[in-house]
C-alpha cells in the first residue's frame, strides 16, 4: 500500500514475555537525506534520468525494506518547500539479483508536490533471497520521467567526497535500465548530484543495532570539507564517523539552520521529516551556533533543546537524544566576538559548561564533546590550530572535521544496544 506522510510501521506485538518484536528502523548506512536544493528545470534532453548509487545495508537480519521518496526541499529556514510532482521507478540491486519496488502494486510511484511517498514492502523473495544479507553492499537503481519545465529535488547523498563509480546516471531518452545489473553508461556523466538516492529507507527486523538521526547546521553537513557521503575522509563529521562505524543514519543537517526554526510553531516546519524519529534509536544534533549568531542566548537555546527532546519522546518514547558542545566561532584572525567570547554573559562558554555538566536536566542522554577536539586548551573560545582546522573561523576545514569525526566515532562505537521492545 502506498503511504503518504509519516508511514509509521510496526511489527505485530506479542505478550509481555515474548521475544522482541520486529521493528522498522533505518536500514542502510548512506541513504536517508532530505533534498537540499532544486535541480535544474527539466528540458527535452533530460526528461528521463536513470541513477545507480552504492549503499550498505545494516547488520540486522531484515525481512522487508520500505523506500520513501520526497517532492520537497529543505532550506535554511527548515520549511518543507514543494517542487513539481515526480514519477519514480526503483529497484534494488544486490550482486547478480535485482528486485523492483512498487507502490500500491504499481511499478510507477507518483510523488505529489510537497509530499513524502512510501513504497510497498520490498521482500527478499523479489531478489531470490530468504533475507536481505546483513551488511551487504547494494545499489539503489532509479528512473525518473520528468515533465518539461518541472522542478526537481536533488538528493545530495552524492558529491565531491564520492569515490569514482559510486554514483552513476544516464539521461538517454527512452532507455529503460531499471532492471539491469551493473554500471550505467556514462551518457549522463558520473559523480554528478542526482536525485536517485532515497529520502528514507527502513527495514523490518528483530535485531537492529543503533540507528541515528542527525540534525544540525552546515558544520555537521560538512561545508568547507567535502560534503558527500561519509567516505572516511569527507562528508562532514557525523557522516564520516557513522559510515566508519557502520551505523545506519539519516542526515537532516542544513546550512544556516537553527533549532529555533525547527521547534517554532509547535514544529510547524519539519512536518514530514520529524516522523523519521520513529525509525531511530538515537538522535545526534549540533544546533547552537547559528542560533547564537542571531542573538539567542545559551539559556534560550537550551530551552529549545528541551522542547525538541519532549517532542521526540512523544514520537518515540525510547529514543535517546545527544547534543554536541559548540565549537569556537571567530573572525578571520581567530578572535571571538559577541556571545562567542568567553567573557560573554550567557554565551558559548555558558552553553558548553551547561551541556557538559547538566545535560540530563534537558532530557538528554549525554553529550559529544567535539569542541574539546578543536578548541585552544587555554583560550577555549579560539581554535587551537586555526590555520589548519578552520576555513573561516566558523567552519572546520577537512582536517578539523576529521578531528571532530573521531570524537563522534568514539561515541558511536560506545552506543549501547537500543532499548529492546517486548
Amino acid at each position: 500500500m502506498t503511504r503518504l506522510g509519516y508511514g509509521f510501521g510496526r511489527g505485530a506485538r506479542g505478550p509481555a514475555t515474548a521475544r522482541p518484536e520486529a521493528l522498522w528502523r533505518l536500514a542502510t548506512v548512506r541513504a536517508g537525506e532530505s533534498a537540499y536544493g532544486i535541480g535544474n528545470v527539466s528540458t527535452s534532453n533530460s526528461a528521463r534520468t536513470s541513477g545507480r548509487i552504492r549503499d550498505m545495508l545494516s547488520n540486522a537480519h531484515m525481512t522487508a525494506l520500505r523506500y520513501a521518496d520526497a517532492a520537497f526541499i529543505i532550506g535554511s529556514d527548515q520549511a518543507e518547500t514543494a517542487v513539481s510532482p515526480q514519477s519514480i521507478q526503483r529497484a534494488l540491486e544486490i550482486g547478480p539479483a535485482v528486485g523492483r519496488v512498487t507502490w500500491s502494486g504499481s511499478a510507477i510511484g507518483t510523488i505529489p508536490g510537497g509530499a513524502l511517498l512510501w513504497s510497498d514492502d520490498l521482500l527478499p523473495g523479489a531478489l531470490g533471497l530468504s533475507e536481505f544479507p546483513p551488511g551487504a553492499m547494494v545499489w539503489h537503481r532509479s528512473m525518473k520521467d520528468n515533465l518539461v519545465g518541472d522542478t526537481r529535488a536533488n538528493f545530495p547523498m552524492t558529491g565531491p567526497g564520492t569515490p569514482e563509480g559510486e554514483d552513476q546516471r544516464g539521461t538517454t531518452i527512452g532507455v529503460d535500465r531499471l532492471m539491469q545489473t551493473g554500471a550505467l553508461p556514462a551518457d549522463g556523466g558520473a559523480r554528478a548530484q542526482i536525485d536517485g538516492a532515497p529520502g528514507v529507507l527502513i527495514g523490518l527486523a528483530k535485531d537492529h543495532g543503533p540507528t541515528v538521526l542527525v540534525g544540525g547546521d552546515s558544520r555537521f553537513y560538512g561545508v568547507s570539507g567535502n560534503a558527500g557521503p561519509g567516505t572516511g575522509t569527507a562528508g562532514g563529521p557525523p557522516r564520516m564517523a557513522l559510515e566508519q562505524a557502520g551505523i545506519p543514519h539519516a542526515m537532516q543537517a542544513r546550512s544556516g539552520s537553527k533549532i529555533q526554526d525547527f521547534v517554532a510553531g509547535d514544529f510547524a516546519k519539519p512536518v514530514l521529516r520529524i516522523g523519521i524519529i520513529a525509525y531511530v534509536s538515537d538522535i545526534l544534533c549540533n544546533w547552537s551556533v547559528n542560533d547564537m549568531s542571531n542573538g539567542r542566548t545559551a539559556s534560550q537555546i537550551l530551552g529549545d533543546i528541551a522542547a525538541l527532546v519532549a517532542k521526540a519522546k512523544e514520537i518515540n518514547p525510547k529514543v535517546r537524544i545527544w547534543w554536541t558542545t559548540m565549537a569556537p566561532s571567530t573572525n578571520g584572525s581567530n578572535i571571538p566576538v559577541g556571545l562567542y567570547a568567553n567573557s560573554a554573559n550567557d554565551g558559548r562558554q555558558a552553553f558548553n559548561n551547561e551541556i557538559r555538566t547538566n545535560f540530563a536536566a534537558y532530557g538528554l542522554s549525554g553529550l559529544v564533546d567535539i569542541s574539546a577536539a578543536v578548541e585552544d586548551p587555554t583560550q577555549t573560545d579560539r581554535w587551537a590550530d586555526f590555520a589548519n582546522d578552520s576555513s573561516d573561523g566558523l567552519h572546520s576545514r577537512q582536517t578539523g572535521q576529521a578531528k571532530e569525526a573521531a570524537v563522534i566515532k568514539a561515541w558511536a562505537d560506545a552506543l549501547p544496544a537500543p532499548l529492546a521492545a517486548y
